[in-house]
């Protein structure tokens, strides 16, 4: 079985006793500001009307524009507090021909930098260290949002479809196989450790999810990038490429010369510290 890398086990070991993600804390130190944080959103809430709280210039809203097949999101906003990161994420269901499993993916540019990470394949910026794999419908079922976390082993700057010299899902290490034994290669398996934590609401039109960033990176910049796209299991799909894209934000368009890209989105950490 693969090991995690040691200093983000020492982070994720740190963050799994200090916070929870649900807005709360599962630690009653008064004297460690992170520990007794208090974000603004509540992902136990049974609403969104918390998102009425959050600072317009800390709120980022994404929704798709212009002409393109990759319209499966509708919207997402994106808040991004001192703990957690934040998203409301509108899928369109008409888009989805099968609920009985649906991907939903989160690219992330924690650190800011354009030099660092990679993934040119549905965004105009290689620039993603890191990879969120987890799913909103499991059983034709809204589910528990609670992804596997992956970083990127390409090239910089390059994408999974031009590394001609090389074979394999880049997210992963392409030298050594990979299965359920080892998490297929995730730094953080699936739900084997408290990443995220997400609410369904509105006849399942709207997911709310929290994510502890401490258990992604321990390297964020003020301002960072985030991409975001949804799949669906298809059962007419071969058998070693069962999922199917549906949408991709921020989307790409429809140009004269095929699908024109677009760079992921900025999203400034709102510094307030809540208790």
């Amino acid at each position: 079985m693969k090991k995690f890398q040691l200093m983000m086990l020492g982070v994720a070991t740190l963050a799994l006793f200090s916070c929870k993600p649900n807005g709360g804390s599962s630690s009653e130190d008064p004297d460690d500001p992170e520990i007794t944080f208090k974000s603004l959103i509540d992902v136990e809430d049974y609403t969104i009307e918390d998102w009425a709280e959050v600072p317009s210039e800390f709120l980022t809203k994404i929704k798709v524009e212009g002409e393109t097949d990759m319209d499966g999101i509708d919207s997402i906003y994106a808040y991004a507090d001192k703990v957690y990161l934040n998203l409301l994420v509108w899928p369109r269901l008409a888009s989805l021909p099968s609920k009985e499993l649906v991907p939903f993916h989160i690219f992330l540019n924690a650190d800011g930098d354009n030099k660092t990470g990679g993934y040119t394949d549905w965004f105009l910026d290689g620039n993603a260290e890191y990879l969120l794999e987890g799913f909103l419908f499991q059983g034709g079922q809204a589910t528990i949002f609670n992804p596997a976390v992956f970083h990127w082993w390409g090239a910089l700057g390059g994408g999974i479809t031009d590394q001609s010299e090389k074979k394999g899902w880049f997210w992963t290490d392409p030298s050594t196989p990979h299965s359920a034994e080892d998490g297929w290669g995730a730094d953080i398996p699936t739900g084997s450790m408290p990443v995220a934590n997400s609410q369904a609401l509105d006849g399942n039109k709207v997911f709310e999810i929290q994510i502890l960033r401490s258990l992604v990176s321990s390297n964020w910049a003020d301002k960072f990038g985030v991409g975001f796209d949804i799949e669906f299991e298809d059962a007419s799909a071969a058998a070693d490429a069962p999922w199917t894209m549906v949408g991709v934000l921020p989307n790409p368009t429809d140009g004269d010369g095929g699908q024109v890209f677009a760079k992921k989105a900025d999203v400034k950490i709102d510094p307030t510290d809540r208790q």
